[in-house]
């Protein structure tokens, strides 16, 4: 559509000059925006490169570069042939020849007639000035006041301004400031002199660009509606596609991974017959992700998903026309059984701002600990196969010849003994996206917390558990020292190793002169009647009913007493060294082993305020710690 504008009619429409409001910093400097969406646009469409700093203003013949650029004149630059005007601009100047170009085009002025200042930083009034010739508004800037009000007041009415917080003015315009007005004027419809005369004419051209006009840029915007083989329009793009509103744009270098749905803006390029993307930017959409553990109930018959918000749930509700993605799969119909996975994570999209999701993104897996690639059979098999399975898949081996489709950032042939591989299978059986997250986890466990949302404090670090953990997490407890590997979620999913717990006797401590060993150590009697001599760590820590405190183990020995004679828990780590000595404070009755008899030894029972995962009391007698016949000390003791 054209707009048919009078020159006379804008004068008076535009009489008045508004400014944007001021932003100053701590110290009372102009407060400059972020760096953004703009300059990343700018990078993208090649008119700005990586390399500048951010901490210099932007020079005036850096300045007459930018513009150029941005206007696609590199080659009618490069083609032209230019006398020296300026004294200060030499011909072997680095920009002599986007200086002389714009200043033949009427875009630049000189500082005098003999002078150009090219060294000389940009002042916000002056870039304006130019972004306005840029688009062919100079005339209507020069009817309302000319320079510089009248370029001010023509700028903020066409939104070049905008991001912007400052009063132009002679100052040096900050390097963000310039990226955002050219931004601005890129994407600001242009105007064209059809006319002369005291009538002048002029012609706006809505949706038409310095980007379409001269870059023969297209610009989509809408809803990502598609992406490889995967289209909720039913549509598919094809390998190495998207689509925009059903308009097929090959890939390129961006990425669409993690957009479908969404309200996107795509600028691409027509090469041959394909519109190829050169950016491609998420608008504003209302997303939220959620993890299996958050999602409390997925009530199918009203379309609501329950989540867990901290100390209360939020219902959130998905339209009777959704569309369902599962692992990278458009769902047709209605799967109930694959909306709530058991282990991964739920994505809804509103792209229409109306509270109720359009776009529903089920990622589930399970985990597989490597036994080995059989590049044979080309596949990858697990440590314990047998093991239950969440999700849709059927068994944890993975023969890969079965897939039409293998994604993923894991390479089969590169997998060690004990890496952790998820996988996300599509429920066709004919795809698969296989990945290896690489994530470790080393140290003390300082704390295991309670409630339905368990959580192992390592370090500075707070850690769950994966839905699907392969290993038995009633053996880990608070002081444990453990190294384990967790899933492409960054949850704990396998232990490679731990520090054990155990009990005993103490019968002595001995410096490694006495011992021979290359560390302080302790001799414990065991359950087997058996002593057994331990190293110990450089550092100990002793946990008793009050709290805990940790000793150099040459200082160990006298908090034991004279005899160090004493029944204890005591802790192991990978390298059999001694780390935590567990001390009961009350005894209610002592025994004796059958062999040898001449060693008493404690028995009790410790209460403890919680017991790891679902572990009962006996069982941890039992099981982890290999007493049976424990007797029961003070009910109220809390040792852990």
């Amino acid at each position: 559509m054209k707009n048919k504008i009078l020159a006379l009619v804008i004068s008076v429409m535009m009489i008045v000059t508004v400014f944007p409001m001021v932003s100053f910093g701590a110290d009372g400097s102009f407060e400059p925006s972020v760096y953004g969406k703009e300059v990343r646009f700018l990078q993208d469409i090649g008119v700005v490169d990586d390399s500048f700093d951010t901490s210099v203003n932007m020079t005036r013949s850096e300045f007459a570069v930018l513009v150029l650029k941005a206007l696609g004149y590199d080659s009618l630059v490069t083609a032209g042939t230019y006398d020296v005007v300026f004294d200060d601009v030499p011909a072997n100047h680095s920009a002599f020849s986007y200086i002389m170009y714009a200043y033949k085009c009427g875009l630049f002025n000189g500082t005098s007639a003999t002078t150009f200042n090219p060294d000389g930083e940009v002042s916000m009034n002056q870039a304006i000035t130019v972004a306005v010739k840029m688009l062919g508004y100079e005339h209507h800037a020069a009817a309302i006041g000319g320079w510089p009000a009248g370029y001010v007041s023509m700028a903020n009415k066409l939104n070049l301004l905008d991001g912007i917080n400052i009063i132009p003015q002679r100052e040096a315009a900050h390097r963000s400031w310039i990226y955002i007005l050219i931004y601005n004027t890129l994407h600001c419809d242009m105007l064209i002199h059809t006319g002369i005369g005291e009538n002048i004419q002029y012609e706006i051209f809505e949706g038409r660009n310095i980007l379409t006009e001269n870059h023969d840029i297209a610009i989509m915007e809408g809803i990502l509606t598609g992406i490889d083989d995967v289209a909720i329009d039913g549509n598919e793009p094809g390998d190495g596609y998207f689509s925009v509103d059903g308009v097929v744009v090959k890939t390129g270098n961006v990425i669409a991974d993690g957009m479908i749905g969404n309200k996107v803006t795509c600028y691409a390029k027509k090469v041959g017959s394909d519109y190829e993307a050169i950016a491609l930017y998420e608008e504003d959409n209302r997303s939220i992700t959620v993890t299996d553990e958050q999602i409390q109930d997925f009530n199918y018959q009203q379309g609501i998903y329950v989540i867990a918000d901290g100390d209360k749930n939020m219902n959130l509700k998905i339209g009777n026309d959704y569309h369902l993605i599962y692992n990278g799969v458009k769902i047709t119909g209605s799967q109930e059984e694959l909306m709530k996975p058991l282990a991964g994570s739920v994505k809804l999209t509103d792209n229409d701002d109306d509270n109720v999701y359009e776009i529903v993104e089920v990622e589930e897996y399970y985990n597989i600990v490597v036994s080995r690639y059989d590049s044979y059979k080309n596949s990858i098999y697990d440590k314990n196969p047998q093991e239950s399975i969440p999700g849709n898949a059927t068994e944890r081996n993975v023969d890969l010849d079965s897939y039409d489709v293998i994604e993923g950032n894991a390479e089969p042939e590169k997998l060690q003994e004990g890496d952790i591989v998820s996988v996300f299978k599509s429920p066709d059986g004919k795809k698969v996206r296989l990945e290896i997250s690489g994530i470790t986890v080393s140290g003390v466990i300082d704390e295991i917390t309670s409630g339905p949302d368990v959580k192992y404090v390592i370090g500075s670090s707070e850690y769950t558990l994966s839905p699907d953990c392969r290993f038995d997490p009633s053996t880990l407890r608070a002081g444990m020292e453990i190294n384990a590997l967790c899933d492409v979620y960054g949850k704990i999913t396998y232990v490679t190793s731990k520090s054990n717990y155990l009990s005993g006797y103490i019968l002595e401590f001995s410096d490694p002169l006495a011992s021979g060993m290359s560390k302080d150590s302790v001799n414990i009697l065991t359950g087997s009647g058996t002593p057994q001599a331990y190293t110990l760590a450089d550092k100990v820590r002793i946990r008793t009913q009050s709290g805990a405190r940790s000793y150099s183990s040459d200082v160990l020995a006298p908090e034991f007493g004279t005899n160090g004679r004493e029944f204890v828990l005591y802790v192991t780590n990978s390298d059999r060294e001694i780390v935590e000595f567990i001390l009961p404070l009350v005894i209610n009755t002592k025994a004796e082993f059958d062999n040898p008899p001449e060693y008493p030894l404690y028995k009790m029972d410790y209460f403890l305020t919680r017991w790891p995962g679902n572990t009962t009391s006996k069982q941890f007698r039992e099981e982890i710690c290999g007493f049976d016949n424990w007797l029961v000390f003070d009910s109220k003791a809390n040792v852990f």
